[in-house]
């Protein structure tokens, strides 16, 4: 069988697990036709004139099974006299059913029925060139595009796509993930000649040219988007990017699997297997050389996309000084679980160099003086003061430290930044290192699956 038929094969086999069956197609019509007529009678009894749209993945026929959920935008006259979050307390109020009052970026009722996820979100209607007034206005012109730009048939292209991207865990562009949203990848089936195979064998090139769907100076798109990853200038708005959330990381992970998936086509990259913790797991894990401590939290009340802002502030703050401490992290890396959020170090190191170089100040600077008084005759400076690269500079002995009690350090000196969602000074967390982490974690299966692809660090797909 040749490259080609592989191809074809595995895309035939992944699209009879991902494509969803009338069945359920029908269940969340059913659920979709019995809120909106809902909404619909409370916006006629008080009179607020608004139009329904159903939008999203399900809308245009591009969402994969299970992914039960829909969005209803209430789209408001740009002149409305009503706000958003008017519109959400009265249905709230109006319609019987577990409401839970999120805000991302734009406020918006989320419930579930009958095993459908609801999202109520008003909005107002979208004109080009118009000041928006909320964050989504955009958003039923969106599916405006995709409807009329989607080839024939390229929905199961579409489908394909997201699976890939969910199998090497870059689909998403919520901060948790920071990948590809779901009308990104519309947006590259649609510019890719509607083929999934097309999207895979350009994908190199998303990290070299911008995307865009009229005629836009390229010195105009470099300036306003310099420091995004991928551009995909939105074809609703020329002033947005589409693929700003999608991290470098996300990025090089998604060419990497691409140009792997060509050579060595495999179901994998869709659905990586299931890893079964077993003893021989467990032995991995503790053999492995590479160390690991844990930093376990308490999970505030607090939504997806604030509460996974703040872990990623705190990781990176976190890897920033256990660098400057000669720690070098691999990777710093979080999992919810059970009201509780476990972040990971993992390190090539277990204690803080011995010995570490002191930065001084430039030579023309008159604080050097006090630099030379404080370490030329200092017992644990080892060499120096020295002149390098125009600064001086001393190697000095030191305490060597163990990660988790430089972890300790950080938090109890307040070193690292703390965001004000997450609850932790060290009365009220727990840092563990090694076995005591492993030991914490018992039958807890999710997480030491997480522990053990940190600790390996090998894609999913490679397993």
């Amino acid at each position: 069988m040749d490259l080609e038929e592989q191809y074809a094969k595995i895309c035939l086999d992944v699209l009879s697990k991902i494509k969803p069956k009338s069945k359920e197609k029908n269940a969340i019509n059913a659920v979709y036709r019995d809120i909106s007529s809902k909404i619909n009678e409370v916006l006629t009894k008080k009179e607020i004139k608004a139009e329904l749209e159903l939008s999203g993945s399900f809308s245009r026929d591009t969402w994969l099974t299970k992914d039960r959920d829909i969005d209803i935008f209430i789209i408001l006259p740009y002149d409305s006299k009503y706000r958003p979050e008017e519109i959400i307390s009265l249905i709230k109020k109006q319609i019987d059913l577990p409401w839970e009052k999120r805000h991302a970026n734009h406020p918006y009722l989320y419930s579930v029925k009958d095993g459908v996820e609801i999202e109520i979100i008003p909005c107002y209607q979208y004109e080009p060139k118009r000041k928006i007034k909320s964050a989504v206005d955009r958003s039923p012109k969106h599916k405006e595009f995709v409807i009329n730009n989607l080839p024939t048939g390229a929905n199961e292209e579409v489908r394909l796509l997201k699976q890939f991207m969910k199998g090497i865990d870059v689909y998403g562009a919520e901060i948790k993930i920071q990948g590809f949203s779901g009308y990104l990848v519309e947006l590259l089936i649609i510019y890719y000649q509607g083929q999934f195979l097309e999207v895979i064998q350009n994908a190199k090139s998303l990290l070299k040219t911008s995307i865009a769907f009229s005629e836009i100076d390229d010195e105009i798109i470099s300036k306003q988007f310099h420091n995004d990853a991928v551009i995909v200038i939105d074809p609703v708005d020329s002033n947005r990017n589409v693929a700003s959330a999608v991290s470098f990381e996300s990025i090089t992970k998604f060419v990497a699997a691409a140009e792997l998936f060509l050579t060595n086509p495999k179901m994998e990259f869709f659905f990586p297997k299931e890893l079964t913790i077993t003893k021989k797991i467990l032995s991995e894990i503790k053999a492995s050389s590479i160390y690991y401590t844990a930093i376990i939290h308490k999970l505030p009340n607090v939504v997806d996309d604030i509460l996974w802002g703040q872990i990623r502030k705190l990781e990176s703050s976190l890897f920033g000084y256990l660098t400057s401490q000669g720690i070098y992290p691999l990777k710093i890396d979080t999992i919810v679980r059970d009201e509780k959020i476990i972040t990971v170090v993992i390190s090539e190191h277990r204690f803080t160099p011995d010995q570490i170089w002191i930065l001084g100040p430039p030579i023309d600077i008159t604080s050097s003086e006090k630099f030379l008084e404080k370490y030329q005759d200092k017992l644990s400076v080892i060499y120096g003061p020295e002149i390098i690269n125009g600064r001086w500079q001393v190697l000095q002995k030191t305490e060597k430290i163990r990660i988790d009690a430089l972890i300790k350090k950080a938090y109890s000196e307040k070193l690292v930044t703390t965001p004000s969602h997450l609850s932790l000074s060290l009365a009220k967390i727990k840092i563990l290192h090694q076995d005591e982490f492993l030991n914490d974690l018992s039958t807890d299966h999710k997480t030491l699956t997480f522990l053990y692809y940190l600790v390996k660090g090998k894609p999913r797909y490679m397993y």
